[in-house]
């Protein structure tokens, strides 16, 4: 997955990067992956084959949060020759990923396969 990403973005995600693996289940399968910021910290957004993944590195602990790939809205602004803006939208809840440098992968972002294989969502709710 990494290589489909821009090296600076493959740099800059290490930090979140083992979180996300502990979250992953062994026969998970990543379908798109972007990085960027938000609210000021690193952020990756992961479409998998059942969930949606927001992992944010922050101190002390990053913050994990798996959404309903189905349910959850990934929108995707900004000119087509520059660093992109992704919106999640998770019902009333909103966050804003800034500085995305992969477009390619954030239009993947924003497709759902049909398969009807989901997660439940979890987290405390940080947007």
């Amino acid at each position: 997955m990494l290589e489909r990403l821009h090296p600076d973005s493959v740099n800059d995600s290490r930090p979140a990067l083992v979180p996300l693996a502990r979250t992953l289940e062994p026969d998970e399968d990543i379908l798109a992956m972007v990085q960027g910021w938000a609210k000021g910290l690193l952020c990756l957004v992961v479409r998998t084959d059942r969930r949606i993944i927001i992992v944010v590195d922050r101190f002390p602990e990053p913050l994990v949060e798996s959404l309903d790939r189905l349910a959850t809205k990934v929108l995707l602004f900004g000119p087509p020759n520059d660093r992109a803006s992704v919106s999640i939208v998770d019902g009333s809840r909103l966050l804003e990923v800034t500085g995305v440098r992969d477009r390619a992968q954030a239009e993947r972002l924003q497709r759902s396969d049909p398969a009807p294989r989901t997660a439940q969502p979890t987290g405390s709710g940080y947007f």
